[in-house]
């Protein structure tokens, strides 16, 4: 197998006799003593970082990102691996670990131990290794969530993504400290959140976070109990045993962004607040854009179902060609408020799949080209009308060849030329 970029970085720090000087703190260690694969490497320096992450980059032809100039944090990235490293905090590594949110990331590993994953030499001067195994969320100190009250958010999301429960003294202090996450940038508390969501049983976390005060921070114009009855039913409907779902849906609902966007939208009653929230957390505007487009089309979706319109109706392809493959989501969003809407659901998926995608693919019968050969026209606003005629009935299953298409258009053209 090729060398990592950490182990490059190793050697590279044995060459320069620099490794009784660096250490692996956080995440890491952790993830090292749970034998579980290396993410995000942070490594602690006692010395100049910024110098070391550049001089480390240049050798290893990877890219250098200064992070935050004040802390000494710099970034060493080469394609999807990732190495960051810093300052130690005051020079000392006890310090530097009181400093950490929680017992379990505030761990530390010489990096000459590193190479062979030595747990033996793991630095854990707050326990953190006991609460690992006794699977327990712990904070460091209640005055490292006022330094960066965005700590808090990582207690459920390590929690959630870990299956850990929350230690209740940790729990409290949250309580006291949850009105400055309002502090927080809305980029970092959004980013917080997307781990949360990425976890298959986050609605029990999402749960505690109300019950501390927390969620009410971030989601500031929500009903609680009525958003998280709407997502902790998404949650079921997902979970493998459940049959509500077609195997197609489930699929196509586990990747990113659709899995957080699907899970979000559950959490507002209006539109009007999906965009502030949007706005506030500075999220992408692809999820921006997917969460509102989830919200306004679960409803829908479920008035057809009240209608009975039958899945080749012209009602039911008209939302097809709206939403496309965002019938997936959206069969989860509906089946989640109403389980018997589930059939109605499944079978407008087969539609789609059997039927609607097949004539999806005769698509484009005609281009812009072909109008201009075949009616000696200049290009003009009035060939979107015609194309757009075109591929309406060719989803309406009413056109299936170019002659159909070519006919179409002559109408439409002989309409707008009266």
């Amino acid at each position: 197998m090729p060398e990592t970029l950490f182990e490059n970085f190793i050697r590279f720090a044995e060459k320069r006799k620099l490794s009784e000087k660096l250490y692996v703190v956080g995440g890491a260690v952790r993830d090292m003593f749970m034998n579980n694969e290396l993410k995000d490497i942070d490594i602690a320096f006692i010395g100049n970082a910024l110098e070391l992450a550049k001089d480390f980059a240049s050798e290893a032809e990877a890219s250098y990102v200064l992070l935050d100039e004040d802390f000494s944090v710099a970034r060493v990235v080469k394609g999807n691996q990732v190495i960051d490293l810093a300052n130690m905090r005051y020079g000392t590594l006890d310090i530097d670990l009181s400093e950490r949110d929680l017992t379990i990331n505030a761990m530390a590993l010489p990096l000459r131990f590193a190479a062979t994953r030595n747990i033996e030499e793991i630095i854990d001067p707050l326990n953190g290794l006991a609460d690992i195994k006794n699977r327990v969320i712990r904070m460091v100190a209640d005055e490292n969530f006022m330094k960066d009250p965005l700590r808090m958010l990582r207690v459920y999301r390590f929690a959630a993504i870990l299956g850990y429960s929350i230690e209740d003294k940790t729990r409290e202090a949250v309580r006291a400290f949850a009105p400055m996450l309002t502090s927080v940038p809305g980029e970092r508390i959004a980013e917080e959140l997307r781990h949360i969501f990425k976890n298959d049983e986050s609605c029990n976390m999402l749960s505690l976070m109300a019950e501390d005060g927390l969620f009410q921070k971030v989601f500031a114009k929500c009903d609680p109990k009525q958003a998280l009855d709407l997502y902790c039913g998404v949650e079921e409907m997902l979970d493998p045993s459940s049959n509500n779902l077609t195997a197609s849906t489930k699929d196509f609902v586990k990747t990113n962004p659709v899995m957080i966007c699907l899970k979000l939208s559950t959490l507002f009653q209006s539109e009007k607040n999906i965009v502030a929230f949007s706005s506030a957390m500075k999220i992408s505007r692809q999820e921006a854009e997917l969460t509102k487009r989830y919200f306004c089309g679960r409803n829908l979706l479920a008035d057809l179902r009240v209608k009975d319109a039958a899945p080749d109706s012209k009602e039911a392809v008209g939302f097809l060609i709206k939403f496309r493959h965002d019938i997936y989501p959206l069969s989860v969003l509906a089946t989640a408020m109403d389980r018997g809407i589930s059939d109605y659901c499944k079978g407008l998926i087969s539609f789609y799949e059997t039927v609607f995608k097949k004539r999806e693919s005769l698509l484009p019968l005609i281009n812009g080209y072909d109008i201009k050969k075949e009616f000696a026209l200049k290009a003009s606003p009035l060939f979107k009308k015609i194309l757009d005629a075109i591929e309406l009935g060719v989803l309406e299953g009413n056109i299936a060849e170019r002659e159909q298409a070519l006919s179409l258009a002559r109408e439409v053209i002989n309409r707008n030329m009266i």
